[in-house]
């Protein structure tokens, strides 16, 4: 049987799908720069400005390496003022909407962020044997998107007009596959010679990190993750690798982790510090 959390998300999201065929009450915002990629040391990272009357608003795509998750923030205007637990995102028009958690920030210049750990251009969907399924779409599916839909949260609906991702998706992998060979041991042509050692791990997640909703209804996770850790010792990036659960549980994992998680950092056959990879993977049990 379904828990009840699960039909609140269904009957929420179908309300959703329905809206999304519409374009009343929904503020269009088109692209006004084209998509820069750029390699960073931890991550890749495509971004794009879009404008909407008088107000802009980017879009941020981050990836820490190879995956079908991705972190996703959106800033400007219209993210302002979140409230509610949960948003509804969706690639369209194909793609369909999912509902999750999100995480409401500002900017070091101020302004609004909405911030989403583990985001796929497909959500992943429940089958027959009640486990859930992530699907990885093609390069066709891909070039079928046309916007990116936000609503719920207390926002009013807007689009970013995206257009045909099959060519960002490609200049991502490149650029991941390039970033991952740093992060390789030397055995296998990279550069880490001695891995990040953790330092309190069982300090890294808190009883207060579990999603308030989910431990309502009595609901468990199980979550693999790859934490970046760069030569300070501390995680930069937070890539959700796989999971069993709705996409809640994961911001709170990612958002715990990369305040929490420390490390002797990695180093080189010199002895230098050097950025690596950490994967873990954590259950929730409630109680």
């Amino acid at each position: 049987m379904r828990s009840p959390i699960f039909a609140i998300l269904t009957v929420a999201l179908a309300a959703s799908a329905t809206n999304t065929s519409a374009q009343e009450n929904a503020a269009i915002y088109q692209p006004s720069t084209e998509w820069s990629v750029e390699r960073l040391t931890d991550r890749c990272v495509a971004r794009r400005a879009f404008t909407h009357e008088q107000d802009t608003a980017k879009l941020v795509f981050e990836h820490g390496g190879s995956g079908d998750a991705f972190n996703v923030t959106i800033i400007g205007d219209a993210v302002r003022n979140t409230r509610g637990p949960l948003i509804s995102i969706q690639f369209g028009p194909e793609e369909k909407p999912s509902g999750r958690n999100y995480i409401s920030a500002k900017t070091r210049g101020g302004e609004a962020a909405l911030v989403l750990y583990g985001v796929r251009f497909a959500p992943a969907e429940r089958i027959a044997d009640g486990s859930l399924a992530v699907e990885t779409i093609d390069a066709e599916r891909m070039a079928a998107i046309e916007f990116l839909q936000i609503e719920r949260a207390g926002l009013k609906r807007f689009r970013l007009e995206t257009g045909d991702l099959s060519e960002l998706g490609e200049a991502i992998d490149q650029c991941t596959a390039a970033l991952e060979k740093t992060f390789l041991s030397t055995e296998k042509g990279g550069r880490v010679a001695q891995g990040a050692v953790p330092l309190d791990q069982g300090t890294w997640v808190q009883s207060s990190d579990y999603p308030g909703l989910m431990q309502k209804y009595g609901m468990g996770a199980r979550i693999a993750v790859r934490l970046t850790v760069g030569t300070a010792g501390r995680a930069t990036f937070c890539q959700i690798q796989d999971s069993t659960v709705p996409q809640m549980f994961e911001d709170a994992l990612c958002l715990a982790l990369m305040k929490r998680a420390k490390f002797e950092p990695a180093l080189n056959d010199q002895g230098e510090e050097v950025p690596s990879y950490w994967n873990l993977t954590v259950d929730f049990k409630a109680g």
